[in-house]
Order: structure tokens, then C-alpha cells, then sequence
């Protein structure tokens, strides 16, 4: 009697298919040359360990042939491909091969390549950090290309921790990353952003089209200002250079948002002017906490006043000298005013 042989499928044939559709497997081959003695090329070794990573497995590379054992690898990959070919030498040498031509270049260019086979608009572009924590004791290695694990700006709320900052560059349609490249752990968002913006004026020039950069307020600085001259660019001007802004005399197009034209000094001796909107929507919210506050705020106002109004003043300056210890270490005055008419009422 034969015996039965099962293999699972499962969610990895929707994976393959999507690796098959965009040619991900010949573009890696196009970059990390395949030797002619081996049994899988580069691009079917990466295309295993995505498979892996997405499997659900929670195992390490080295057990690679044990997640391929009973899956068919002839309908994810092609005939003769064996799960004992995925061992972890060739995976090893195929992840060398990546380091020597660069991660981060290896990375954008296939994103870059699969977004303009698919037809993905590529005009406005987005750009922000994050961080990582990290426990353990990481020593430093000699390798001049290793990031510092260190004390930074936690933005996932672990300043005990070392971290590691991590950019990332996406695309507005879609969401695809375009840019990955890890940072020290005491990476600043405004360095960053100036040497990302710097290395981007280069492609947005050789784009047919205008193109465009996203970030937050960290990308508007005065030291980042050349390179703004020459950048298309949205971001949210910081409330420190408030001062530079100046409404316009036209009114809004629409009902949704408000024009204000700003020329920084620094921005503006590069001959770069920008255009900040003000969203009508964004103002409602932020007036909105300021109206659940006002009422709590006014009773305590009017009780620190209600002393006051049964006294009378000879004069209006005696007046505003009985009303300063009353508003100097109150909290709710700073919603609040008072007005002293002189002469009273009769």
C-alpha cells in the first residue's frame, strides 16, 4: 500500500505568487550575480528566508530546511528545488553578498523597481524616524560601519534603554518603503532629515516630474536652508518661527484651510519662499479642549474676584494693584481677563 506524502501550502503560495509578479528573484540576480555551481541562485535564497520570516514559524535561519520540509518548494519556486538547499551556508553567503553591495542601496533599489513596474506614484514622498530599545550589553565592535547602541531620545517612553534609530523613507501612494537605513542611538531627527534632504536633491532633478519631500518640523531649520532652496517640500512650521509668518491678504480658496505666506531669514536668503496652510479643522480641535476647560475656570475666576467687587477704589490704578496678587499664582486666569472701568458706574 502507497503512503500518502501531505505538504502544506497554507498563506505562502499568495507570498511566492507576489514575489514571481514583480520579479524580485531576478532583480536580486541582476545584482548579486549567481555563481554557475550553485543550486539556487541569490534571489531564491532571499525569496526563502521572506518566506520564512513570514511563515509564522518564529525560527532562526539555521532551521530553514526544517520549515521547508513538507512544503511543496516545486510550486513556490521551481522543479529541483530542494528544502536542504536552503542550509544555513548558503544563506550565510547569500546575506555576505548583500552586506558587500549594501543593505540599504539593495533595499531602495528593488523598491524603487517594483514602484515603477507597478505604476506607483512617486511624486510626494515621506520621510520620518522612530527608535528601538534594546536590552543586554552590547559591546562595541570594531567594524566601521556598525551603528552605536546607546542612550537617546526614546520615543517609545524607555529612556533606561539603549536603542538604535531607524529612518524610513515611503511613498505617499501606497505606503511603499523606499529608504531604509539605520542611525546611532543618539541620532537627531534634524540630522538626519538635512543629510536625507541633501541626498535627495540629486534624483528629485533628474525627475521628470516635480517631486516632493514630507517631514515634520525637524526638516525646517536655518541650517537646512540651501538644501530647502532646492527641494520641493511639506512640512509644519514650528512654533518658534512664528514670528516669520505673515497672513496673506487673500482669502482662502475654500472653506477647509487657511493661506500664510512665511519667508524665514535664513530660508529667505536662498531665495526660497514657502506657503503654510492652516486647517480650519486643525484650529476647531485645538479650541475645542479650550472650551471644556473655560467653565470649571471661570467659577474659580469669579470666586477670587467676588471680594473685590463689593470694594470700591479711589482710582483705576489701585484698582489693577488690588487685582495683580490675584491673577500672579492662579493657574485659570491664563484663559481669563478682567477689566476695571473708570470711572464706576453710578
Amino acid at each position: 500500500m502507497a503512503l500518502a506524502h501531505v505538504e502544506r501550502l497554507d498563506h505562502l503560495g499568495l507570498i511566492a505568487s507576489l514575489i514571481k509578479d514583480v520579479g524580485l528573484i531576478d532583480m536580486i540576480d541582476t545584482r548579486l550575480v549567481p555563481d554557475e555551481q550553485e543550486e539556487i541562485t541569490p534571489g531564491e535564497a532571499m525569496a526563502g528566508m521572506i518566506l520564512n520570516g513570514l511563515g509564522f514559524a518564529n525560527r532562526p535561519l539555521s532551521l530553514t530546511p526544517q520549515f521547508f520540509a513538507n512544503t511543496p518548494l516545486d510550486l513556490l519556486f521551481r522543479k529541483g528545488v530542494r528544502a536542504e538547499m536552503f542550509n544555513r551556508f548558503k544563506l550565510g553567503r547569500t546575506l555576505e553578498e548583500g552586506y558587500a553591495y549594501g543593505c540599504d542601496l539593495l533595499f531602495s533599489e528593488l523598491a524603487v523597481a517594483v514602484c515603477v513596474q507597478e505604476g506607483l506614484e512617486l511624486r510626494f514622498q515621506h520621510l520620518d524616524t522612530t527608535s528601538f530599545s534594546l536590552s543586554g550589553d552590547y559591546r562595541p565592535d570594531s567594524d566601521e560601519q556598525a551603528i552605536t547602541l546607546t542612550h537617546g531620545y526614546s520615543k517609545d517612553h524607555r529612556p533606561d534603554l539603549k536603542q538604535a534609530v531607524l529612518e524610513l523613507l515611503v511613498s505617499q501612494d501606497g505606503g511603499v518603503p523606499l529608504v531604509s537605513k539605520s542611525w546611532d542611538g543618539n541620532a537627531s531627527d534634524t540630522q538626519i532629515f538635512q543629510e536625507r534632504a541633501e541626498a535627495l536633491m540629486k534624483t528629485f532633478k533628474r525627475s521628470p516630474t516635480p517631486c516632493y519631500l514630507g517631514a515634520d518640523s525637524k526638516l525646517y531649520n536655518e541650517d537646512n536652508a540651501p538644501t530647502l532652496s532646492q527641494l520641493g517640500f511639506i512640512t509644519p512650521i514650528p512654533g518658534g518661527r512664528s514670528r516669520w509668518c505673515r497672513r496673506s491678504s487673500g482669502k482662502p480658496s475654500s472653506g477647509t484651510c487657511g493661506n500664510v505666506s512665511t519667508t524665514p531669514p535664513a530660508i529667505a536668503a536662498s531665495s526660497c519662499v514657502t506657503t503654510a496652510w492652516r486647517s480650519v479643522g486643525w484650529w476647531c480641535r485645538r479650541r475645542r479642549p479650550l472650551s471644556g476647560r473655560t467653565p470649571a475656570s471661570t467659577k474659580r475666576v469669579s470666586a477670587n474676584l467676588q471680594p473685590s467687587k463689593s470694594n470700591s477704589f479711589t482710582c483705576k490704578p489701585n484698582g489693577l494693584k488690588r487685582l495683580k496678587p490675584l491673577k500672579a499664582p492662579s493657574r485659570h486666569w491664563r484663559h481669563h481677563g478682567a477689566i476695571i472701568r473708570w470711572p464706576p458706574r453710578a
